[in-house]
């Protein structure tokens, strides 16, 4: 664990990002997803339910075939607004939302 922390500390600044923008750049929202989902440690088994809940009925049939790098201000708007337009709840809306923010931290 120490080698590469090291080694991401030695990294020149920016690196590790256009490292993480080649690799899941291509990737589709569906297979990027899942892979964040694994990587998500203290998920508890409601968390986990509702997880699946957001992805599964919101997120993943407008977004899964998008690449990662064609995410951008105005699909994230669209999205929303696709949302709104079929008669979403704003708690289900603003839930949705924070678990897209959150998985992009992962990728940014």
């Amino acid at each position: 664990m120490t080698e590469v922390y090291n080694a991401k500390k030695a990294a020149p600044r920016g690196q590790a990002k256009a490292e993480r923008i080649a690799r899941y750049g291509v990737m589709r929202f569906e297979e990027y997803s899942g892979e964040w989902k694994a990587g998500q440690r203290d998920l508890g088994p409601a968390s986990v339910v509702h997880l699946d809940s957001l992805l599964n009925i919101h997120l993943l049939p407008l977004l899964g075939s998008r690449q990662m790098n064609t995410f951008d201000h105005m699909v994230v708007k669209s999205f929303l607004q696709t949302l709104e337009r079929n008669g979403i709840g704003l708690a289900a809306q603003a839930n949705t939302f924070d678990k897209l923010k959150t998985s992009f931290i992962w990728f940014r």
